[in-house]
């Protein structure tokens, strides 16, 4: 689970690396929008339902708790 984490963070930055490209000269616009969009909501979107999937697979292997008193 901490290497999900750890992958959404980085391609939260990702997008920030390439903003900052862009205001030093070095990406137009269309550049910028182009590499970024896609690939940040592709990954993000891939991560999110595998990171789903293990807190679900975790929740559904817990023992049920005993009710004797």
């Amino acid at each position: 689970m901490r290497g999900y984490a750890l992958s959404i963070i980085a391609i939260a930055l990702m997008p920030t690396w390439i903003f900052v490209e862009w205001l030093r000269g070095n990406m137009s616009d269309a550049a910028v929008i182009a590499v970024t969009a896609p690939v940040a909501i592709v990954l993000l979107s891939y991560l999110m339902v595998g990171l789903a999937k293990t807190i679900w697979r975790r929740k559904t292997r817990r023992p049920p708790l005993s009710r004797s008193a």
